[in-house]
């Protein structure tokens, strides 16, 4: 180690500060734009709503290249099993392959709804287990035909 160097230490942070956890997202953000074409990811949001209400559910979503990834899903717990999820999806699936993508992806655990995408056709690709309570993490995937 050269005279100009320190020892480096590495920490856990329970509580860290917002500066080092913003450098680490700035940097790791413009390695991407340099590498990665993270400029050309574009945001998806699609709510469901009756007029002049507040959302009864939504997705947020995002595409990159020709590719389309579910962040979020989430319907108002009393309009859930109402067709309300599956029109939410349909029509992300739609705005994707207007977009060009040919695949969308999400991540979903097991007291969420994995059997709901498997019966809207996504394909569970990784199953990851070791959650508490035995939870299970899903990733699933749909080709847009």
């Amino acid at each position: 180690m050269s005279e100009s160097q320190s020892e480096v230490r590495v920490e856990v942070a329970q509580q860290p500060d917002r500066a080092d956890v913003e450098r680490i997202d700035q940097g790791i953000e413009s390695y991407i734009l340099e590498h990665g074409g993270l400029d050309a990811v574009r945001p998806m949001y699609l709510f469901a709503r009756e007029a002049g209400r507040a959302a009864l559910g939504g997705i947020i979503a995002r595409s990159w290249g020709t590719c389309c990834e579910v962040q979020i899903l989430w319907v108002e717990p009393d309009r859930r099993r109402t067709g309300l999820g599956r029109e939410l999806m349909a029509r992300a699936e739609r705005e994707a392959k207007a977009r060009g993508c040919e695949l969308v992806y999400l991540d979903t655990f097991t007291f969420q709804a994995p059997d709901f995408y498997r019966r809207l056709g996504y394909s569970e690709d990784l199953a990851i287990a070791g959650f508490p309570g035995g939870v299970v993490k899903y990733h699933f995937s749909k080709r847009l035909t």
